[in-house]
């Protein structure tokens, strides 16, 4: 949902300038592609790393997730965990 919220709201300048001007703005659109079939793919291999530490295990291979994502949470890479997980890797946000 993310996703289609950011393609919504970068799209929509190009279309205003579509409509006020009649003339098809063809760079920037190939270029607004680009950007978002980009962050698609990045929020894609995200959610496959998000599904991946999801699936269940055994005892000890989901006490060994839950302290290496404590240690991450609790650490210098909280904040970069943080920012990946609230579509802060996709250049429009």
């Amino acid at each position: 949902m993310n996703l289609g919220l950011l393609d919504a709201a970068t799209l929509a300048p190009l279309v205003a300038a579509w409509v006020r001007s009649g003339e098809a703005p063809d760079a920037e659109l190939v270029e607004w592609e680009r950007r978002r079939v980009a962050s698609a793919r990045r929020a894609a291999r995200l959610a496959s790393l998000n599904t991946g530490l999801g699936r269940p295990r055994g005892a000890v291979a989901d006490a060994a997730r839950r302290a290496a994502l404590r240690a991450l949470l609790a650490g210098p890479g909280a904040r970069a965990f943080a920012h990946a997980y609230a579509m802060g890797l996709d250049r429009d946000a």
